[in-house]
């Protein structure tokens, strides 16, 4: 489980979703809303090989506009110290942008050459 600090909302269909919802006009998506944000680990299942309790993240993963939330490890990426928690939750959908449109769009493979110029979330 992480104990969340801050979350961000970046991509604008899931802000818009989560503003209907909230006012009534949609229903409340089953896993709640947020998509992005960042905590400290607050405790592990059994089977957590890379991470440990007190470990600052990042994840991304929808419903998580929450104290806390349970999680995979695979979705958790471990923070440095010198990055604020804020910072930290406005990070997960921009690395995933850019990593989807590098290999799916781009098909940039080993052995290949890309350049990202001016990404923003």
């Amino acid at each position: 489980m992480v104990a969340l600090n801050h979350t961000a909302v970046t991509f604008l269909f899931q802000l818009l979703q989560d503003v209907l919802s909230a006012n009534g006009i949609v229903e409340i998506p089953e896993q709640g809303f947020g998509l992005e944000a960042s905590g400290v680990i607050s405790s592990v299942g059994s089977e957590v090989k890379d991470l440990q309790v007190g470990d600052r993240v990042m994840l991304f993963s929808r419903g998580c506009f929450s104290t806390s939330v349970t999680v995979s490890e695979k979705i958790c990426e471990k923070i440095p110290d010198n990055l604020s928690f804020e910072d930290a939750a406005t990070m997960p959908c921009v690395y995933a942008t850019a990593m989807y449109s590098l290999f799916n769009i781009g098909r940039l493979e080993k052995g290949k050459v890309g350049r990202v110029s001016r990404l923003s979330g």
